[in-house]
């Protein structure tokens, strides 16, 4: 792709397992990428305060207690995906 588009920038991006491997290759060689986005990526970010941590758990465990299946807004499924069948499974 370099030499094909040597004036782009890379941007990578990574969900859930590809995030953790995108935040590694990004580590690993930082110098070739010009962003990194990251979506519910599965890695554990450090907490400097463990009273940081203790809010941020308790905040995260509540919402999952009181909220576990409100959106937080409306949405139509056939806006996510034009498979029929997948429209209809939800």
């Amino acid at each position: 792709m370099k030499s094909k588009y040597p004036h782009l920038p890379y941007i990578l991006m990574g969900h859930s397992m590809g995030g953790l491997i995108v935040a590694h290759a990004t580590i690993l060689r930082g110098d070739m990428f010009a962003g990194l986005v990251l979506s519910a990526a599965a890695v554990r970010p450090v907490v400097v305060s463990p009273v940081t941590a203790a809010i941020v758990n308790f905040g995260a465990k509540s919402l999952a207690f009181v909220m576990p299946r409100v959106p937080l807004f409306p949405w139509k499924t056939s806006n996510i995906t034009s498979l029929p069948e997948e429209v209809m499974m939800s």
